[in-house]
């Protein structure tokens, strides 16, 4: 069998059920007795060592079938499933991961992946103290089944068996009782191997169960197990074990389902990320082209011009529709990771976290979704660790043991907001306020005038910390203004809200796609510039009634409310800051802050394909792209997040 065709599906299969075994095997530590979860993850790890053995990455099959054994032993029993047997289980598939990373990278698993195998093998066989038909497991790629090991032994009128021994408890000198045995076993037939291997039965190097196979020619399963019934033996299980079943049947069965899978998903096209980026460049060309074109018919008049120019602009306009459609992706294929971050984080601290995602059908750009994960698994990790308290901390405070954490996605017209909000200890305010003083930021009256908004403020500086010590899970903090810099980098914002006590919220809104966005076009002297529609909350004309003058500062009263107000022209440096005045303006949204933006002129809207500054500009913080205006002229796209009030 061809399996180099087979190995880019294995990978993809294989991730899918990562993500499904650990949302169940989550599920399952909530609610141990639950015998469907367990069903589900026996199943989704039978299929991975299916699909590993018929592809020959015998070390994924090896692993996966010792947890099978175990995963069989917790649905037999019928009783709750064990914490440490959970933990176990998250282990493999720890493993797992890490080896079809090495698998999708075509590389060969080095000796410390091998020993990690091991040692999780030697883990498995800890718990269920009865191993399976494998040798001890070997990351190898060459593989070979162990069936060969017996054929060598076997004649036309033998049989064997695999003979599994469960010792006593407490049972002292195992490694005389597992010698006692074999020589038993030596008088009726040939022992062909042992699990473990002779030498580790004879240094103890087992917990309480070994597998032994016989080949003999005695068929009488009852007699056997007679002949080597003693003292301090606590279980015998005898079975015949079948060439054709150890073999045949695995790659009659497992690749005949893996190729009709193959067959099933052809019908997919799966088209890599690179490939869409590309085409998504020359749609964004094209849209370019379009809005010239549409300019160049109003200014030609010809109304055949104009039909078949409109014509144009559809077609590219659907175009762009699709390649739009073909980038976005579920956000569970992110989301879905979290709920095994929180726990594992949890878990390290003592704490008990109810956590829960709502929005996973949600979809959105690729790009936009792969570049969220790392700053919300900051938010994520910063709040099990500053935010929830210790169980007993929160019983003192009359809250419930379990702390609470909640991961929203919610979209907005062409923006995706995405909260996290916990109900934890919420932020310190007057511990804040007192580093601003101690870091030297502000003298002791200042900080005193600082509204709780302007110290959040603070937590958003590099190196700024409330944290006395480092914890392992996210240092003092983990940096906001990292979190907070790579949302904007996205052209999106980030904001926080905190109620000592009660608890904290997290903000992040960012644009469903980074490359076409829909924009309004105003100008300051000569020079136009784009503004992101989706911050636009109103356009209005301010009269100078409306302007007042507080602490040198002008603000624009607007319906019951009080907004701070800037002139572009002032922003970009064309005229002084006092130079405010009636005139056109924009009511923007900023991070739920509102402002009032003065311009000259209203050119109109345009969807703009965003361009990353050049290296000179981008450290100017007014401005978050460029992009091409309908004549052709370059022009910028306003940052209305960091315009300087």
């Amino acid at each position: 069998m061809d399996t180099a065709k087979y190995i880019n599906l294995f990978v993809s299969e294989t991730r899918e059920h990562l993500v499904s075994l650990n949302q169940a095997l989550l599920a399952l530590e909530k609610k141990p007795d639950e015998s469907s979860q367990l069903d589900e993850i026996f199943r989704s790890m039978h299929t991975i060592k299916g699909m590993a053995a018929s592809i020959g990455l015998d070390f994924i099959a090896d692993l996966t079938h010792k947890g099978e054994d175990l995963l069989d032993k917790m649905r037999r029993r019928q009783t709750a499933a064990a914490s440490e047997e959970i933990d176990l289980i998250f282990l493999v598939l720890d493993f797992l991961e890490e080896a079809v990373g090495l698998v999708a990278a075509g590389k060969q698993p080095d000796e410390s992946l091998n020993q990690r195998c091991r040692e999780l093998v030697g883990q498995i066989e800890g718990l269920t103290a009865v191993t399976q038909e494998t040798e001890p497991v070997k990351v190898s790629s060459n593989g070979g089944s162990d069936f060969k090991r017996i054929n060598p032994l076997k004649t036309d009128n033998s049989h064997v068996f695999k003979i599994r021994i469960l010792l006593e408890q407490d049972v002292s000198l195992k490694s005389a009782r597992a010698f006692l045995i074999l020589h038993t076993l030596e008088r009726i037939g040939r022992v062909a191997y042992t699990v473990p291997e002779r030498h580790d039965l004879e240094s103890e190097k087992f917990d309480r169960g070994f597998t032994i196979f016989l080949v003999t020619d005695q068929e009488d399963q009852e007699e056997l197990r007679n002949d080597i019934s003693c003292a301090d033996v606590e279980d015998i299980q005898i079975e015949e074990v079948r060439e054709e079943s150890a073999e045949e049947a695995l790659e009659r069965k497992t690749i005949g389902a893996f190729v009709q899978l193959a067959q099933e998903k052809a019908k997919d096209v799966k088209v890599s990320v690179a490939r869409l980026d590309s085409l998504m460049n020359l749609v964004g060309e094209l849209v370019v082209w379009r809005e010239r074109l549409k300019q160049l018919a109003v200014q030609n008049g010809d109304p055949a011009i104009q039909d078949g120019v409109d014509k144009i602009a559809q077609i590219a306009s659907d175009l762009q529709q699709e390649v739009l459609t073909a980038r976005l992706v579920p956000m569970s294929e992110v989301l879905d990771r979290f709920p095994r971050v929180v726990r594992d984080a949890a878990k390290g601290l003592g704490k008990e976290i109810d956590f829960t995602v709502e929005g996973r059908e949600l979809e959105m750009d690729r790009a936009i979704l792969q570049m969220l994960s790392e700053p919300v698994i900051h938010l994520l990790r910063n709040a099990v660790d500053h935010g929830i308290e210790l169980p007993h901390q929160r019983k003192q405070a009359g809250k419930s043991q379990v702390g609470s954490i909640t991961l929203t996605a919610q979209k907005q017209k062409d923006q995706v907001l995405i909260k996290v909000v916990d109900d934890g200890k919420g932020f310190d305010l007057e511990r804040i306020r007192r580093k601003v003083i101690d870091n030297g930021y502000l003298t002791a009256g200042r900080a005193a005038e600082l509204t709780d908004q302007q110290l959040y403020e603070y937590l958003l500086l590099p190196g700024f910390s409330t944290a006395d010590k480092v914890s392992e899970l996210s240092g003092r903090g983990v940096g906001l203004d990292v979190v907070k810099r790579r949302i904007e980098e996205m052209g999106g914002s980030f904001a926080m809200e905190s109620r000592p006590g009660q608890g904290s919220v997290f903000s992040i809104t960012v644009p469903l796609s980074l490359a076409i966005i829909r924009t309004l076009l105003i100008s300051a002297g000569d020079q136009t510039y784009a503004v992101p529609i989706t911050q636009v909350k109103e356009i209005t004309n301010i009269k100078q009634k409306a302007l007042k003058t507080l602490h040198g500062k002008r603000l624009l009263q607007f319906r019951n409310r009080v907004i701070p107000v800037v002139r572009l022209a002032s922003v970009i440096g064309l005229s002084p800051e006092t130079d405010i005045g009636e005139g056109p303006a924009l009511i923007v949204d900023r991070q739920g802050s509102e402002l009032a933006l003065l311009f000259d002129t209203m050119i109109g809207q345009q969807e703009i394909v965003v361009k990353p500054l050049s290296r000179f500009v981008k450290g100017i913080k007014t401005f978050s792209g460029a992009t091409i205006g309908r004549e052709g002229h370059p022009m910028l796209i306003l940052d209305l997040n960091n315009i300087a009030i």
